[in-house]
């Protein structure tokens, strides 16, 4: 083996093990929020936490330090309650999707892996405008293409479609949300301005995922590949319009909502 190739296949390895490593940030998304999650690491490491400090002298000679933890501080514990959750969950889904249990096409496999590995970076981020914005990457890697034209738009559309008949039963319709929240993403990643980004627009994301992912995931039969979630929307939007109640939406649809806890959702 050449050392090009070695090197070449051990950055590979290490990719992957990283990107395993998100998505099982995942499994922890309908049990717990950010501020209590555990990291997966090494037993005993301290990886993903460390604490930050700094140090201002005045001119008379006095000095000030602050000290703050930044990261997880706590490991993930997979045990019994971990395998049950994930059960009664989306992730034992997302699993079978990921690894070749259920019939969906490739392309769309390899999408859902990615939007999965995505958002667990976010889940894994202590910093709530990046994880904000990597919610939004995984969001858009499902619900849209490189010829999609209005992005906020059917990215919106295709939302509703698939979450809309819950609004009704949360008493929260999401959709003006989900809009502004889309602003603020373009906001930031095309002006730098993030400062209208707060822990409630992180929530939303954050639901979003999860819904995503249950809905697509435990429903492989019926969204196969990508191009079904387009035609699922559209039908969706002329029932809207037509005021008709849907014919084509299962009703083993499920919704999973949390309350979050204010700026400790985010640690």
């Amino acid at each position: 083996m050449s050392g090009g190739n070695a090197k070449e296949k051990t950055a590979t390895f290490h990719r992957k093990v990283l990107e395993s490593l998100n998505i099982l940030m995942l499994s922890q998304m309908t049990y717990k929020t950010r501020n209590l999650y555990g990291l997966p690491r090494p037993y005993n490491s301290n990886y993903g936490f460390h604490y930050s400090s700094v140090t201002c002298l005045g001119r008379d000679g006095t000095s000030y330090s602050a000290m703050e933890a930044v990261g997880k501080p706590f490991s993930l514990k997979i045990d019994d309650d971990w395998v049950r959750n994930c059960r009664e969950g989306f992730f034992d889904s997302l699993l079978k999707v990921i690894n070749g249990k259920s019939e969906v096409s490739e392309n769309w496999r390899w999408n859902i892996y990615q939007a999965a590995s995505l958002s667990g970076e976010s889940q894994a981020s202590s910093n709530m405008r990046n994880a904000f914005i990597w919610n939004w990457i995984a969001i858009e890697s499902m619900l849209l293409t490189k010829e999609t034209k209005d992005h906020k738009g059917e990215i919106t559309k295709r939302i509703d479609a698939l979450m809309e008949w819950a609004y009704g039963i949360i008493e929260f319709n999401m959709h003006e949300e989900i809009s502004e929240a889309y602003s603020k993403r373009c906001a930031f990643i095309h002006d730098g301005k993030g400062g209208d980004i707060d822990i409630k627009d992180l929530e939303l994301t954050d639901v979003i995922i999860m819904n995503l992912l249950n809905t697509i995931c435990s429903h492989a039969e019926l969204f196969s590949c990508q191009e079904k979630i387009y035609e699922f929307s559209e039908v969706m939007a002329a029932e809207r319009l037509l005021k008709k109640s849907s014919m084509r939406r299962p009703d083993s649809f499920t919704f999973i909502n949390f309350e979050g806890v204010g700026d400790s959702y985010l640690r």
